[in-house]
C-alpha cells in the first residue's frame, strides 16, 4: 500500500524541481522511490542516502508552498488589512506545525532546532532537540554526533563519549552504511572528549581511527598535539634528579674502566631522568669523543652550554672536538670564550696555544688539506666572508701590496675576518 507521503504526484514534484530533476536519470534512485512508495518501512535503510535527503528537502518546500494562500485570497486579505490597524511587527518566517510532520520530517525539524540552539550556545536546549530527533529517527547517526558536540560543550564529557560510541556501535551492528564522514566525526569528537579528560592514549587512538575513516586536517593537527603532550607528560613523569645522579656516577665508573658504549647508555639515562642538568651532557660528550663520534659529542657540548653557559669543562671539550675536526677557526673562538669565564684555566690556555701552533705549522708547510678546505667552505660564517665583494677586493689588494695589507689589518673587523680565513685553511699567507 502506497504511503501518503509518496503519493501519485511525487514524480511530477521530482521532475519540476531543479534540485531533483536530474535524479530521474538515475535508475537506482528511481528504484528507491518505487520501493518507498510500496513499502514505507524501507525508509530506514535509505535515509542516509544524500539523494533521499534531497528529496525530503523538495517535499518540504512543496508542503510549504501549498500552505501559502492563493493570489485571490492574498488580494482579499490585503484589501481587508487596509482597514485594520497595523501590527506591531511583521510576521516571522513560516514555521511548520511539528505535529503535522511525518517521522523523518519531524526528526530533521528537531535537528534544525537543535543546531539553531547550539549556535546560540543554548546547549541544554540543543541536547533536548537532538534527543527528540533521535526518537523520531533512531537510525540517523548524525544526531548522535550532534548531541555529543552539545554535551561536550556543556561539560558532559562522559555523555559525549557515550554518544560517539553509540553511533559507531549502532552503525556497525545494524549495518546502517552511514556516511564515513559521520563515523569519522564520531571518532574525532570522542578524541576531543578524551583530550578534555587528559586521557591522551585514548584520544590518540580515537583520532587515529577517525583518520582511517576520513582524512581531516583538523583531526591530524589534534592527533599531533595529543602525541606531543603525551610525550611531554611521559618525560616529565620520568624525571628524578636523584636517579639521574646515580646513573651518571655509574657512567663515570664505566668510563674510567674504558667501557665507553656502556657509559654512553648510562649518561643517556641520566639525561632522561634530569634533562636540565648540564653535567651528564658533558660526560656523554667525553664518551662520544673516545668513540670517535665527534658530531654527536659536539651536540652534547652545545646542549650542556645551553643548560649552563658557565660550564667551563664543556668549552674545553668543545674546543678539543673542533681541533680534532681541523676546524681551527672555531677552536680559537671556543677557547677564547672559555677563557673569559676562567682566565687562568690551564686546559683552555694549552688548547689555545696548541691551536695557534697548529695554524702556523699549516701555513708554513705549504701543503693544502683539501678535506679541511671543503669542510670550511660549508661553514656559513666562512661563506659570508668569501661572498662579500668588498672583502674580496681587500684580499686581492692585500696580496698585491704588503703595505696596504699592514694598514688593513689594523682594522679589527677586517683583521678578524682574515684570521678566520687563515685559521680555516682557506687563506695562505706564508
Amino acid at each position: 500500500m502506497a504511503s501518503p507521503l509518496f503519493n501519485d504526484d511525487l514524480w511530477d514534484k521530482i521532475r519540476t524541481d531543479p534540485e531533483t530533476s536530474a535524479l530521474l536519470e538515475d535508475p537506482a534512485f528511481k528504484q528507491i522511490i518505487t520501493e518507498l512508495r510500496t513499502d514505507p518501512s524501507s525508509l530506514s535503510k535509505h535515509i542516509a542516502d544524500p539523494r533521499v535527503l534531497k528529496l525530503f528537502t523538495v517535499l518540504s518546500k512543496s508542503s510549504t508552498a501549498q500552505a501559502q494562500p492563493s493570489e485571490t485570497v492574498v488580494e482579499d486579505v490585503t484589501a481587508t488589512a487596509n482597514d485594520a490597524p497595523m501590527p506591531d511587527k511583521p510576521p516571522g518566517p513560516y514555521e511548520p506545525d511539528p505535529s503535522t510532520l511525518g517521522p523523518i520530517e519531524r526528526s530533521l525539524y528537531e535537528k534544525d532546532c537543535g543546531t539553531a540552539a547550539y549556535k546560540k550556545r543554548d546547549f541544554p536546549a540543543a541536547i533536548d532537540h537532538y534527543t527528540k530527533a533521535l526518537e523520531f529517527d533512531p537510525g540517523n547517526m548524525a544526531f548522535y554526533t550532534n548531541r555529543a558536540a552539545a554535551r561536550l560543550e556543556s561539560g558532559d564529557i562522559d555523555g559525549a563519549i557515550e554518544d560517539c560510541k553509540t553511533a559507531i556501535k549502532e552503525n556497525s551492528e545494524r549495518h546502517l552504511r552511514t556516511d564515513f564522514k559521520i563515523i569519522a566525526r564520531a571518532y574525532g569528537r570522542m578524541g576531543n572528549a578524551y583530550l578534555k579528560k587528559e586521557d591522551y592514549p585514548q584520544a590518540i587512538e580515537a583520532f587515529e581511527k577517525s583518520l582511517v575513516e576520513y582524512s581531516d586536517p583538523k583531526v591530524t593537527r589534534s592527533l599531533r598535539e595529543a602525541q606531543r603532550v603525551q610525550r611531554k607528560k611521559a618525560e616529565e613523569a620520568y624525571i628524578d634528579p636523584e636517579l639521574s645522579k646515580k646513573e651518571r656516577q655509574e657512567g663515570n665508573q664505566l668510563f674510567l674502566a674504558g667501557k665507553f658504549p656502556e657509559s654512553v647508555a648510562k649518561y643517556t639515562e641520566a639525561i632522561k631522568r634530569n634533562p636540565k642538568d648540564a653535567a651528564p651532557y658533558s660526560n656523554r660528550a667525553a664518551a662520544y669523543m673516545k668513540l670517535g663520534e665527534f658530531p654527536m659529542a659536539l651536540k652534547d657540548c652545545e646542549r650542556c652550554l645551553e643548560n649552563d653557559p658557565k660550564f667551563v669543562k664543556a668549552y674545553i671539550r668543545k674546543g678539543n672536538i673542533h681541533f680534532y675536526m681541523k676546524e681551527y677557526h672555531k677552536c680559537l673562538e671556543v677557547y677564547e670564550k672559555g677563557l673569559q669565564l676562567a682566565p687562568n684555566n690551564k686546559e683552555l690556555r694549552q688548547g689555545l696555544l696548541k691551536t695557534n701552533l697548529r695554524i702556523q705549522e699549516q701555513q708554513s708547510s705549504g701543503e693544502v688539506d683539501q678535506a679541511q678546505m671543503e669542510q670550511a667552505m660549508k661553514d656559513p660564517e666562512i661563506q659570508k666572508i668569501l661572498q662579500d665583494p668588498q672583502m674580496n677586493t681587500l684580499l686581492k689588494q692585500m696580496q698585491e701590496d704588503p703595505k696596504f695589507a699592514a694598514r688593513a689589518m689594523r682594522d679589527p673587523t677586517i683583521s678578524s675576518k682574515v684570521q678566520k680565513l687563515i685559521a680555516s685553511g682557506i687563506l695562505r699567507v706564508a
